[in-house]
């Protein structure tokens, strides 16, 4: 009877061509029975070491196998016993948890910093805080922290779990302190961007222009769907789900941003390459370090300037909960602002189409 270190690549990689039983070298008596159409965990119990089945692979994950095999076996499932998890099986999980609890683009990030950077192949307590930090000094500064954050809540879930006993980043801070961006575009810079894509000649040209106009998130003009849009009202009504704080928003939008929207390929899935349509777009325009997401620093630095709209105005604009207002001013102040809203996004596209001009 072979013994293995059980974890879900190794069991996704037994192929048998007969049935045999492989038992775990982390647990005593929990084993995997595999062959050819089926896998299925079990435990020996008693000292006739009689056979459990506990399930069947994959409708039993690996890890909830492991525990229910703890009971079965007299071992309550304590941090000491779980610790041989294998750091994948225990990301995996991590995943899957995220997936409940967070917007998909932050799961993604989540799980391409700690698959990209955090190979490990081992068990949980291979994940040494030594190894760690010799890989996040590795890194870039704003990918280090990052990375570091990831890692700092993974090992807290994993600790909440009793996967483990304590995180090995406990009580450690993130390698460098967070600056706050503070670029705006010039005027004269925002208008080489708008030129190099007036009039657009691809989809991203549409969607670059549409962050300017109006100053939402990427993954927001990313994910446009023809039913958000009220062409009568001339709104555009993000859901819920979409936006960062959680809470619907409507706001108004003039005819430069009408335009760019009759040009809009819609798509079911959402636009998730601005990184790789940002490295292209500076290859065509050369101007200081930017992101997309200083448009929006820059919307609303302009319409301060020119005295477009009020602060209250903007960061309803914005879809911004946090601000001028107070949070009790917000309960009782139920207006939406969207007269003001509207005068300030037509002056704005005025002040941008001058702009354009010769």
């Amino acid at each position: 009877m072979p013994k293995i270190a059980l974890t879900d690549l190794a069991i996704k990689a037994l192929k048998p061509t007969t049935q045999t039983d492989y038992w775990d070298t982390g647990l005593a008596n929990f084993g995997l029975r595999a062959g050819p159409r089926r896998k299925t965990f079990l435990v020996l119990v008693g000292p006739k070491r009689r056979r459990v089945t506990i399930g069947h692979y994959p409708d039993w994950s690996l890890h909830k196998a492991r525990r229910k095999a703890m009971l079965i076996l007299g071992s309550p499932p304590a941090p000491h016993l779980v610790i041989s998890m294998a750091f994948t099986d225990a990301v995996e999980s991590f995943i899957a948890h995220q997936k409940k609890n967070n917007r998909p683009s932050t799961v993604r990030e989540t799980e391409r910093l700690l698959r990209r950077h955090f190979p490990f192949t081992g068990s949980l307590a291979t994940a040494t805080t030594h190894r760690i930090t010799d890989i996040v000094g590795e890194l870039p500064r704003s990918e280090a922290n990052h990375a570091f954050v990831a890692m700092r809540t993974f090992f807290n879930w994993c600790v909440g779990k009793q996967y483990i006993q304590a995180s090995p980043l406990a009580g450690l801070k993130q390698p460098y302190k967070t600056l706050s961006r503070d670029r705006a575009l010039e005027d004269h810079e925002l208008a080489v961007i708008l030129k190099a894509i007036t009039p657009p000649t691809t989809r991203y040209d549409v969607m670059i222009a549409l962050l300017i106009t109006t100053g939402q998130r990427c993954n927001e003009i990313g994910s446009l769907r023809p039913e958000f849009i009220n062409r009568e009202a001339q709104t555009i009504t993000l859901p819920a789900w979409l936006t960062k704080n959680n809470t619907q928003h409507t706001f108004p939008y003039g005819p430069l941003t009408a335009s760019l929207l009759e040009q809009y390929e819609f798509d079911e899935e959402q636009f998730k390459s601005w990184g790789t349509v940002k490295r292209l777009f500076d290859k065509r325009v050369h101007l200081p370090h930017y992101t997309w997401h200083d448009f929006r620093r820059t919307l609303s630095t302009i319409m301060s300037r020119e005295n477009l709209a009020t602060i209250t105005a903007v960061e309803a604009l914005l879809n911004h909960k946090t601000g001028s207002r107070s949070p009790i001013q917000r309960i009782y102040d139920r207006h939406d602002y969207m007269p003001q809203m509207r005068a300030a996004v037509l002056a704005y596209e005025a002040h941008l189409s001058h702009l354009m001009s010769p």
